[in-house]
């Protein structure tokens, strides 16, 4: 029997986007006060434009930081399946793609899956588990792999109705829906590293 396939999501699920460009722009907001997935919709139009700016930066994108635990879940996710990272290229900015295989290849490995893959081309990739942060994407998943399980990791940007989930909890869901059974507390780690929400 083959392992299952678990597609996993970069920013906005592993790595802190939206954090880093606000950080790097020097704007006052902070995630918290991003309440959509189009950034850019939330801020002043000064403030677009530097946080464009930056986002296409050389740099910017090799810089993301993951979120506290986000490394561990990933980790904990490969011990479930074959995982896939999925990213979307940032097609206006030159340095965006060989930064961020550089940057999975750093946090996650070398031997890391990768695809890049606008949202909408997500729907398309066969597997048995999405995880990420936009619900567009894993509606839309959803729609071509109706048994498949589709996770919307809470962030401000989304309307993710699991308010409070953290890291843990998105494991013992994948493994409940893979597996059926109560996931192994060897694999869990602590609440300072759970990139609760």
């Amino acid at each position: 029997m083959s392992s299952p396939r678990i597609l996993c999501d970069v920013d906005g699920v592993l790595f802190d986007f939206v954090g880093h460009a606000l950080r790097k722009a020097n704007l006052k907001q902070s995630p918290l006060d991003i309440f959509t997935y189009k950034v850019e919709s939330c801020l002043s139009p000064e403030d677009a434009h530097t946080f464009e700016q930056v986002i296409h930066s050389s740099g910017f994108c090799r810089g993301i930081p993951p979120y506290a635990g986000a490394l561990a879940f990933a980790f904990a996710l490969e011990r479930m399946g074959d995982v896939t990272y999925v990213t979307a290229p940032l097609i206006t900015s030159s340095s965006w793609l060989p930064e961020r295989d550089l940057a999975i290849d750093n946090h996650l490995g070398r031997s890391a899956s990768r695809i890049f893959a606008s949202g909408k081309d997500r729907a398309f990739i066969r597997a048995d588990v999405i995880i990420d942060d936009c619900e567009e994407n894993v509606m839309a998943w959803l729609d071509q792999n109706p048994d498949g399980l589709g996770l919307t990791f809470p962030r401000p940007w989304n309307a993710a109705q699991l308010d409070g989930v953290d890291y843990n909890e998105v494991l013992d869901l994948v493994w409940s829906y893979l597996y059926g059974t109560e996931r192994p507390p060897v694999w869990a780690f602590s609440e300072e590293s759970s990139g609760a929400v």
